[in-house]
């Protein structure tokens, strides 16, 4: 089963091919048996009526000639396949009783009318297995023997004739089974050739509009700016396409008016903290002057990173083909020249179609949270050939997070540090930010805690080369 499973066609047009052709050959098979058995039907009915016929001459025969020629006239007229012999009493003992043979005898009795007084027919037939003898010509004498199914038609008759004797009269005739003609197997392979030229243009005119729909799906999943499909093909696919070009536009619209009024709202804010800082500085109290400013600190660092937020699903950059070992090379120098400690080992040369300036933001955000938590920051760069897909490590060594938090840090403003610090904790925008633009490439991003204490981050990048 599992052989059959691999061996199955996976596309649209294999399966389609792959379904007809066992419709058609199936079918076919189907038509030639019917056909063969009434043709042999007709064989045997034939044949029956000719051994009939004869058998019926020779009645009238004996009737025409003396006695004394009746030896002769039974020697000439049988045959290794139909036997004749006169005798006192019946051969056949039997009365016939079956459909086939009370309909043979009534056609039988109406060939020779009043010169039969009795007729018996038993009939014997049955399918068997044997062997048959064909030579090659006339002038080779080898020959070969092939095994072939054949319906025996023996029939068994005795006739009584007007003179008191017995005509008995045996046949030992075989009608074979016809054999595959080459003109049938000849129209299967052509009737075949033809559906898989039909399907296979069918199936292009289908799944031609169906690789388009999964190009702009994968792009619009990986934030790429797509166009609108062009809808061809059957109806259906027609439709398919334009509600997936209707769904495109909506949900663009509906990204847009969000970061929209998130930017404007964000932007709106700098206005009064701006004014209160001013405001907070005529504050004759130093202990106070210096908690409000240090509170409206705070307050406009979350507004710059709203802004940054909502400028990221604002602000597309194009696609490009990026070297991610030289990308995290880089980042890692960056670190390194603000004197931070964050180790890469370059490995060889792993492309990825995306958002160059994005995704370094997203890994550069990740990192500085493991260098605020664990001191140091160890990233590794792997890649799957099967499923093409690279993926990003990031450890540190530091405290780790609990199990409860490990997806809530991931939500806007989330902080594991609770103090009102925000050299400490942050703003809680880090990581939302990051995995935001990883999954604006289609990717994914996770955390979890190491056996060896510490945090690790994942981020998987499909479509990597």
């Amino acid at each position: 089963m599992r052989i059959l499973r691999r061996l199955a066609p996976k596309s649209l047009a294999g399966q389609l091919i792959g379904l007809l052709l066992l419709a058609l050959i199936g079918g076919h098979f189907i038509t030639l048996s019917i056909f063969s058995d009434e043709r042999r039907e007709a064989v045997q009915a034939t044949t029956r009526g000719q051994i009939l016929t004869r058998t019926a001459a020779v009645v009238r025969l004996l009737e025409a000639t003396p006695k004394e020629l009746h030896g002769r006239v039974i020697d000439s007229a049988s045959t290794a396949r139909l036997r004749f012999s006169l005798s006192d009493q019946a051969e056949n003992t039997a009365s016939s009783t079956s459909n086939l043979e009370v309909g043979l005898a009534r056609r039988l009795q109406r060939l020779l009318g009043p010169l039969a007084d009795e007729i018996r027919i038993q009939s014997k037939g049955g399918e068997h297995f044997g062997r048959w003898r064909q030579m090659h010509s006339e002038d080779d004498d080898r020959h070969f023997e092939r095994m072939r199914q054949f319906r025996s038609l023996d029939l068994q008759l005795s006739v009584k004739t007007t003179s008191g004797m017995w005509l008995n009269v045996e046949t030992d005739v075989t009608s074979y089974r016809p054999a595959w003609a080459v003109q049938s197997l000849l129209a299967l392979l052509v009737t075949g050739l033809a559906i898989i030229g039909v399907v296979v243009l069918v199936a292009r005119r289908i799944t031609r509009p169906l690789r388009n729909l999964t190009e702009a799906a994968e792009g619009l999943g990986r934030g790429e700016k797509t166009e609108d499909i062009v809808a061809e093909g059957p109806q259906d696919m027609r439709r398919t396409v334009n509600a997936f070009n209707q769904m495109r536009h909506r949900l663009q619209r509906f990204i847009e008016d969000r970061t929209s009024m998130l930017a404007a709202v964000s932007h709106d804010l700098k206005t009064p903290i701006t004014s209160m800082r001013i405001r907070a500085e005529f504050i004759e109290d130093p202990e106070l002057r210096t908690d409000i400013i240090r509170t409206l600190d705070e307050m406009q660092s979350i507004t710059e990173s709203t802004l940054s937020f909502a400028r990221e699903d604002a602000e597309r950059e194009e696609n490009r083909q990026t070297d991610l070992s030289a990308l995290l090379e880089s980042l890692c120098a960056d670190f390194g020249d603000r004197g931070h400690h964050a180790d890469y080992t370059p490995k060889e040369r792993i492309v990825l179609s995306c958002r160059p300036t994005s995704l370094k933001r997203a890994l550069n955000n990740v990192t500085e949270n493991a260098i605020a938590y664990g001191e140091r920051a160890h990233l590794n760069l792997t890649f799957d050939t099967a499923s093409t897909t690279a993926t990003i490590i990031i450890d540190d060594d530091g405290p780790g997070i609990p199990e409860s938090e490990l997806e809530r840090v991931f939500q806007p403003f989330v902080r594991v540090e609770t103090s009102r610090n925000r050299q400490t904790g942050g703003t809680g925008l880090g990581l939302a930010i990051a995995r935001s633009i990883i999954r604006g490439h289609g990717g994914e991003i996770s955390l979890s805690n190491r056996d060896e204490g510490g945090l690790r981050v994942t981020i998987t990048l499909p479509g990597a080369t």
